[in-house]
């Protein structure tokens, strides 16, 4: 063999051995959205304050400067992405949102993404007027969308359609 002939070789074992580890590398990046709104404290464009905690506890604030008054705690459950359009299309299909709607709306829209989708359940438990604390189940479901580079979620109540917008803050 020639020197020239060992080096083409060499080359083409290189440029093998480069796409068999950029496709092994590829494989193992976890394709699971991270949740981009638990743990943070959001100031809504009404002026109220929800603080969602990272182990799903939530107080929603009437006022973002009164905590001793107007507001209610319970827990929460996030999904994200696909896992929102399953959520919203089978355990709340009720409200009549169909995975084609979604789908027509991610193929008109840049800024409304299946990956920035997400449904939020609110499960109240508590509700404080004055200094009066009662017990007040209720379960509150939203969607929409979150906004990362203005670090905006802007949602909906699925039972009264109102919309909801906030605004992330660096509070804890």
């Amino acid at each position: 063999m020639n020197q020239k002939s060992i080096s083409v070789k060499c080359y083409f074992i290189i440029i093998l051995l480069c796409s068999l580890f950029m496709t092994t590398m590829s494989a193992c990046q976890d394709t699971t959205l991270k949740d981009e709104i638990s743990g943070y404290t959001w100031i809504g464009d009404d002026g109220s304050k929800l603080v969602l905690s990272e182990n799903q506890q939530m107080v929603w604030y009437e006022s973002q400067e009164s905590h001793h008054d107007n507001y209610y705690t319970g827990t929460y459950a996030v999904y994200r992405g696909p896992d929102a359009v399953e959520y919203l299309t089978t355990e709340l299909s009720d409200y009549g949102i169909t995975k084609e709607q979604l789908d027509t709306l991610f193929k008109k829209s840049l800024r409304y993404q299946q990956k920035n989708l997400y449904c939020l359940v609110f499960n109240q438990e508590h509700k404080t007027v004055g200094e009066h604390t009662t017990q007040s189940p209720a379960v509150h479901p939203y969607y929409g969308f979150y906004d990362g580079k203005n670090n905006y979620l802007d949602i909906v109540n699925l039972d009264s359609r109102e919309y909801h917008g906030y605004t992330k803050t660096l509070e804890e």
